[in-house]
């Protein structure tokens, strides 16, 4: 009888444990305790990549738009604004943490986070010119170990990745000019029907990581 009442115990126990963390599902042994809020640039995609690895927790990463993408270890989803605050809360996040000054994540966003942040959760924002010394205080701050070393190994291997194409496109003869033809008189369109009414823009698909812009230039 008791052991009956033990395998049912723990039975209920995981089932409930599996309902109430969806962050299980999408991969992730741990309860998301802190996520980053990073905007569309090299350095903060380079950095939330790198604690993504390490950690499995969540980022927001914010394009240039205004469009926000959830990442989580299996999944990279489009948030409407106004779904925001119940992600956020669903998480139950312990502290949230912004990655560079305004030019990176704006201060109109932070704002927003604040007003809907119903949790009070923690927010905090890193400035930093240096993105090495940015990686060593939030890996000061989370206490994850080997954040900034893989962050620069990281950083080199991207350089490495890139650099090639960069040369081989300032190494690229122009094109000789093209001879102007004659120009035949057009002649007459028929006239075309009307185009129908595109059908509504399906959700966005996830951002490319060959996409990213440069990092802003750096304040004087």
């Amino acid at each position: 009888m008791f052991k009956r009442f033990a395998v049912i115990a723990i039975f209920v126990f995981c089932c409930c444990g599996l309902f109430a963390a969806p962050w299980f599902t999408q991969g992730s042994r741990r309860r998301p305790e802190t996520m980053l809020v990073i905007g569309n640039y090299n350095s903060p995609f380079i950095l939330a990549e790198t604690y993504h690895a390490l950690t499995n927790q969540p980022y927001l990463r914010i394009m240039q738009d205004g469009r926000i993408y959830l990442v989580m270890p299996k999944l990279i989803r489009g948030i409407a604004p106004r779904e925001l605050a119940g992600v956020i809360d669903s998480f139950g996040l312990k502290r949230i943490v912004i990655i560079g000054d305004e030019r990176y994540v704006s201060a109109e966003f932070e704002k927003s986070l604040r007003k809907t942040n119903t949790k009070a959760t923690p927010i905090v924002r890193i400035y930093g010119e240096n993105w090495i010394r940015v990686a060593e205080e939030l890996d000061s701050l989370l206490n994850i170990g080997h954040l900034a070393g893989n962050f620069r190994e990281n950083v080199h291997q991207a350089s490495i990745r890139t650099q090639p194409a960069q040369l081989r496109r300032l190494r690229k003869p122009a094109a000789p000019e093209a001879q102007p033809a004659e120009v035949e008189a057009p002649a007459a369109v028929e006239a075309q029907p009307v185009a129908k009414e595109a059908a509504p823009a399906p959700a966005p698909a996830a951002p490319a990581a060959d996409a990213l812009p440069v990092d802003p230039v750096p304040a004087k």
